[in-house]
């Protein structure tokens, strides 16, 4: 059973419980314009348009992470080519997790349910992140496993844990970090899960089967290369740094729970503001103590990991949720109407600042060292017309995977990425034959003149131009008779070393990937 609200009752100026819940619908119907808004005017990025390579190429997994991501949009692209409708999918979920969270606090509290949520949708994180990445399945995927663990540990039914382990094995095709999510529900079952805690923990096991097992079954057809890329390659340079901690801290309080709530989460003397030890026998008399435990696991192990690393906010996006529905339980109505007022105004000051960034003409950023490449996503198209004049003849490529991916988009034929390129974003591995290039001619675009100078190795003979758009100076070098067996040797056998070698023992369990056997590399495959 679900006890009773304890809450302290409204004051008379704040909206009553009717009100609350005509609140949250204003406040839902606003950010839905406002998210499609932003959607609609905020440039593609670069790692956007790298997932849209993902939806161009279908396939059930990719070098950086699972197939989810690349299916959502795979699915958009089939309404159009539009940034807007591929930003659809995040401008929804969102707006589906407000509902799912106020859904879960209804049995306690309506009051609190409509304005917990509202906060939700009011804190910058989520009122701004239009992006379409993959933490927008994880998200969506997150919150549903989340809110069937609750309902699991209200109703002690294990088909509800089956259903938790369900969508959390879709949010691990998107990204590992539900991984984390997995570790939490074991460890809430383990310390309050009662007799059938280890029956509930098979549940979630055998319900996350389906979306781990594709996963696992792509690793085991493409050398481990998921794995290695999270595991190893994205932290080969992890250093002890005992300032990041601090900074994450930081971050964490002003970006994700606001100044508003956290002066309200620490001050000493607040209204309506329950103790943590009445907020923990609130949580778990309302089967919602899973909530804490999914936030809290995620955010410690994130501080631990930030001691060698920079960890990204965005890191602990889909476990953010979950903060909203303990906060639900820490304060009354009241205080949590309080808390909305100043969020409001927080909010505001993002929205402002971020119009006045997108109102300012390209040249503002001029100084910036990196504003050939702001022009380059801001104004493909101005490019991509000078370019037309070559196009019979060479074929585009570019050296950087944002750009290849920018260019992809709006040209409307996939750009590849030559020479070595980064740890992140080498979906082009997957895609690009450089065989198939031998002996033909190609033009090289690149925001940086070095990159595009490092690749007249690899023809016969070059022409080095610039490309001129609002004062940027795109290099682009028109190289004719491209060498393959140079360029195998310089440069696919320095990436099949650094990005696609992994320990002996591991490559016994799988095949080689693609990338390996294309070009005949298995030679440099193990360490």
């Amino acid at each position: 059973m679900i006890p009773p609200s304890t809450s302290t009752p409204v004051a008379s100026h704040w909206p009553t419980l009717r009100s609350a819940d005509l609140l949250f619908y204003q406040v839902f119907a606003a950010t839905a314009v406002l998210r499609l808004l932003f959607a609609a005017i905020v440039p593609l990025t670069g790692d956007e348009a790298y997932f849209v390579v993902w939806g161009r190429f279908p396939d059930y997994g990719y070098y950086d992470h699972g197939a989810m991501t690349g299916w959502w949009i795979g699915l958009t692209l089939l309404a159009g080519n539009s940034v807007l409708l591929l930003r659809l999918p995040s401008v929804i979920t969102p707006l589906l997790v407000a509902l799912l969270l106020r859904g879960e606090v209804r049995p306690v509290d309506s009051d609190r349910a409509s304005l917990a949520a509202t906060l939700f949708l009011l804190s910058p994180p989520v009122l701004f992140n239009v992006l379409i990445t993959p933490d927008t399945p994880l998200l969506l995927f997150s919150v549903l496993a989340g809110v069937f663990a609750i309902r699991a540990s209200r109703r002690d039914r294990i088909v509800d844990w089956t259903l938790a382990g369900l969508f959390l094995g879709f949010a691990f095709l998107a990204k590992y970090l539900a991984f984390l999510l997995g570790v939490a529900f074991a460890i809430h079952l383990l310390f309050f899960g009662g007799r059938r805690r280890f029956i509930s923990i098979l549940a979630i096991l055998m319900g996350a089967i389906p979306g781990v097992a594709i996963n696992l079954i792509w690793n085991l057809n493409h050398g481990w290369t998921n794995v290695v890329f999270n595991v190893a390659t994205r932290n080969a340079e992890a250093r002890l740094s005992p300032h990041s901690p601090l900074l994450y801290v930081g971050l964490v309080t002003i970006v994700l729970a606001g100044p508003i709530v956290g002066c309200f989460l620490l001050r000493p003397n607040c209204a309506g503001r329950r103790s943590w030890a009445g907020t923990w026998v609130a949580l778990r008399g309302t089967g919602m103590l899973v909530a804490l435990v999914a936030f809290a696991v995620p955010a410690v192990v994130f501080l631990v990991v930030s001691l060698w690393r920079p960890v990204g906010l965005h890191w602990l996006f889909s476990f953010y949720p979950f903060f909203f529905l303990v906060l639900a339980a820490k304060f009354d109505a009241a205080a949590l109407q309080r808390q909305l007022r100043a969020m409001i105004i927080y909010a505001s000051a993002f929205a402002v600042v971020l119009m006045v960034l997108f109102a300012s003409p390209p040249e503002t950023f001029r100084r910036l060292r990196e504003y050939n490449s702001i022009i380059l996503g801001r104004h493909p198209r101005e490019i991509l017309a000078q370019l037309a004049p070559y196009a019979g003849e060479y074929t585009l490529v570019s050296p950087s995977y944002t750009q290849s991916a920018q260019l992809s988009f709006h040209s409307g034929r996939h750009v590849p990425v030559i020479g070595p390129g980064s740890f992140h974003g080498r979906q082009d591995d997957f895609i690009t034959n450089f065989q198939d290039f031998d002996g033909r001619n190609l033009m090289v675009l690149s925001a940086r003149a070095r990159d595009a100078a490092a690749t007249h190795a690899f023809f016969e003979s070059v022409e080095a131009r610039e490309v001129e758009v609002h004062g940027a100076r795109i290099a682009l070098v028109l190289g004719r008779g491209f060498k393959y067996t140079a360029y195998r040797e310089a440069v696919l056998r320095r990436v099949a070393v650094d990005y696609y070698s992994v320990p002996r023992w591991l490559a016994t369990w799988s095949q080689p990937a693609p990338f390996i056997t294309r070009y005949g590399l298995n030679a440099v495959t193990t360490r």
